[in-house]
């Protein structure tokens, strides 16, 4: 038999591993010395697998039977796959998100789609075998000896049979499409970009992938099944695939009513036959040899992949509702304490942080927030703060949100001699309906005392969900965050029949929570129903507990997704996809372009595409321009507003009480308006009702030189500019004002004052550039 060598050899031309394969054997050894890595030698595995294909390609063109030769093919792609799978190739090479199992990670057939890559991995090689699969049927058709298959009988007995395996193999897509959903934390719907992060294309294409995979196999299925009609009457042939139709959607209900958690419902199973149906219908009918023909599939199987997609996010949103509920009544005690101790004790561990008590300019309002973003506190959103003191107990340094700047920790803890971290609950008039606990830990070196860093926390319902936490220190961690936006729910907890506390912008009226106190709980004392706020259903979870003989009723609602919304959240994959399918058109179209042929039909095509596309891009771009200029003039008129109230607040006081200064004056307007700003005098910053995180460092005391420039030297009385933190773009709206003669510039921004827009450009460019390239697919189809 045949041997292959493979020799690694570095740059000094010294060998350092060899693989040799013998054909006979199917036989891989690795002679490695010290030099070679796991990863090398991966690769020349997957490089002797290679050549098995290749050593064997004239003993496998010459294997007879059509069934037999696919079968070898099917175990020699499943054993190529477990062996690449088994050696790390070629996540061993990666490094990122691909190969970070929080992206996606399923537990199915042994980690073998443990990440993203090992997704596309594994989705390439199914596709390959249902590809094969798909291009066999077709050549089984073609031969003229299969003409002895075609019989009334063979039909009317494999019909059952073939239309269980097809739905079969349709709840393997179901399925993949729920551990898509259910088993990542990457939200497909969430994403702000037109076009995607690098994760989210990857992810899409698998997507693709899955779905053109399953939907090769059901056209295989259903052609070998039609090829056994004879071809005797053409119209006739054509009844019996419209009674096919009819029997397919009949047994695919049938299939969901038997199963005991059938995925789908009966709309989108009758839908998605008739999307088969209708690409078997063009083959069978209209085109068997066409490349386009896997067009067809690529757009069916991209449309069936993103409604389950669609279909199983609405499904993890709703499960999310029960899971914020459990949240809202999990804070008990211990693990609040635990959430103190966690933070104190891992600044402690910071060696930043214990030098910062030995030099002379530490910023410690800078420290504090580093303590605080990198602690629990920040990511479980908890209105809390991070206090420093030094070795007498002066407070040195603070960071919070949601924690008023006054708070003062109680004596058990500023006395507190110990040495490790001391945690006390803190009974408050301002929150009877709340947790507060605080702690303290000392810091020391060698025995001595060199300061203590503190930190509190106030569990509230009305607070609760980053609610005063700005859009840039917004936890993206955060399990729930991960799943629905938390400001958009409605959360109403009931004590004894009577309403304690609520989240969200509806105060509800008697009649509307009556049906939520009369809900028909289960024995694990929960409910799921709809109710009415407002004109607008709403999707509720109710749950029930007991605390100290007190019955405690939650609810959490969410609004029903109209079918706008359904639409948008299709068109912002399809889109995504519709590239995909539009380079596998190109591709197929340089493959035929040698008998392409320029017919009428072709310059009906071109007339239509130019037609259609140029008028359809112009009116896209300037329905974008329109909605962008609409959503900045929308900014600047809410900032504008706001800092008007500002001033006429401020100039009122001033009139009012003469001997007001202007600093207390604006600080009055800052608590009592709940408006954030600041005010410069010339270039530098006097006051901030945001000061904390300009004593942090996050945002520069210095008037911007654009913005001075703009009012003061072009004369401009109002500017609106783009301004950044980090990765972070917010608006910020500067106002030239005179208080009691005094020019001052008074700056108001959408970081901490958010201005809710109906529509955004993005959601502009992904409805309008979704609908055309759907629109212009249909037209190349047609």
């Amino acid at each position: 038999g045949r041997k292959y060598s493979f020799e690694l050899i570095n740059n000094k031309d010294n060998k350092i591993g060899t693989v040799t394969f013998l054909k006979p054997g199917l036989d891989t050894y690795i002679n490695s010395v010290q030099h070679v890595t796991n990863e090398f030698q991966s690769v020349l595995i997957v490089i002797a697998l290679f050549f098995v294909a290749l050593g064997f390609r004239k003993e496998y063109k010459s294997v007879k039977y059509r069934s037999l030769r696919l079968l070898v093919f099917i175990f020699y792609c499943a054993l190529f796959r477990g062996v690449i799978f088994s050696v790390g190739f070629p996540s061993n090479f990666l490094e990122g998100a691909l190969v970070d199992p929080a992206n996606f990670s399923s537990a199915f057939a042994w980690g073998i789609v443990k990440s993203p890559i090992e997704l596309i991995i594994s989705s390439v090689f199914l596709l390959v075998i249902s590809l094969r699969t798909y291009l066999y049927v077709i050549d089984f058709i073609k031969d003229p000896e299969s003409v002895k298959y075609k019989k009334y009988s063979y039909f009317a007995v494999l019909f059952i049979p073939v239309a269980l395996l097809f739905f079969a193999t349709f709840r393997g897509l179901f399925a993949s499409m729920k551990s898509v959903v259910f088993d990542s934390t990457l939200r497909y719907f969430q994403e702000a970009n037109l076009i995607p992060d690098f994760i989210f294309l990857v992810m899409n294409f698998a997507i693709l992938l899955i779905g053109l995979t399953i939907v090769l196999l059901l056209l295989s299925y259903f052609l070998l099944l039609f090829h056994t009609v004879p071809e005797e009457d053409e119209s006739k042939r054509r009844i019996i695939f419209l009674f096919s139709l009819i029997g397919f959607e009949l047994t695919g209900f049938l299939f969901i009513y038997l199963q005991h958690d059938p995925l789908i419902n009966y709309t989108l199973s009758f839908v998605f036959v008739l999307l088969v149906f209708l690409v078997l219908y063009y083959i069978l009918f209209r085109r068997l040899n066409s490349l386009y023909n896997f067009i067809y599939a690529t757009l069916a199987a991209s449309v069936i992949s993103i409604t389950l997609l669609n279909y199983f996010n609405l499904h993890l949103e709703k499960e999310s509702l029960k899971t914020s509920a459990l949240e809202i009544n999990r804070p008990d005690d211990n693990l609040l304490r635990f959430l103190l101790n966690e933070t104190l004790n891992d600044a402690l561990k910071n060696e930043d942080v214990r030098n910062s008590f030995y030099l002379m300019n530490s910023n410690f309002n800078s420290i504090a927030f580093i303590i605080w973003s990198n602690s629990s506190l920040q990511r479980e959103s908890i209105n809390s703060a991070v206090m420093i003191y030094d070795k007498d107990m002066h407070q040195v340094g603070r960071f919070g949100i949601g924690i008023r700047h006054s708070f003062e920790l109680p004596s058990q803890l500023t006395g507190y001699k110990g040495d490790g971290p001391e945690i006390l609950e803190i009974s408050s008039s301002r929150s009877p309906t709340g947790k507060i606990f605080a702690g303290i830990l000392p810091v020391k070196e060698r025995g001595i005392v060199s300061g203590y860093i503190a930190a509190v926390l106030n569990f509230t319902l009305q607070n609760w969900g980053a609610r005063n936490i700005p859009d840039f220190l917004e936890s993206k961690k955060s399990i729930i965050n991960s799943v629905i936006d938390i400001r958009q729910l409605k959360i109403f907890e009931f004590r004894n029949s009577k309403i304690n506390q609520v989240y969200g912008d509806i105060y509800p009226s008697r009649d509307q929570y009556q049906p939520i106190l009369n809900a028909d709980f289960s024995q694990d004392n929960e409910a799921w129903m709809t109710i009415n706020l407002n004109g607008e259903n709403y999707i509720t979870y109710i749950l029930k507990t007991n605390e100290d003989g007190n019955e405690i009723i939650t609810s959490v609602s969410l609004v029903e997704k109209h079918i706008t919304w359904n639409l948008f959240n299709f068109f912002k994959v399809f889109l995504v996809h519709s590239i995909f399918i539009l380079l596998l058109f190109i591709i197929f179209f340089i493959i035929s372009l040698k008998e392409f042929k320029y017919s009428f039909r072709t310059q009906l095509l071109i007339a239509f595409l130019i037609i259609s596309i140029i008028p359809v891009i112009i009116l896209a771009v300037y329905n974008r321009q329109i909605v962008a200029d609409r959503s900045q003039a929308a900014v600047f008129n809410e900032l504008n507003e706001r800092s008007n109230y500002l001033e006429n607040h401020v100039r009122s006081q001033i009139e009012n009480n003469g001997e007001k200064s202007i600093k207390q004056a604006f600080e009055n307007a800052g608590r009592e308006l709940r408006i954030a700003f600041s005010v410069y005098d010339n270039t530098n910053q006097i006051y901030s009702s945001r000061d904390q995180f300009y004593q942090a460092g996050l945002f520069d005391k210095k008037l911007d030189s654009d913005v001075y420039y703009h009012l003061n030297y072009l004369s401009y009385r109002e500017y609106l500019t783009r301004e950044k933190i980090e990765d972070y773009t917010y608006d910020s709206f500067y106002k030239k004002i005179s208080i009691d003669g005094t020019d001052l510039t008074l700056g108001v921004n959408d970081a901490f004052n958010k201005v809710h827009l109906g529509f955004s450009p993005i959601d502009v460019d992904v409805f309008l550039f979704g609908i055309y390239s759907f629109a212009t697919l249909l037209i190349i189809i047609i």
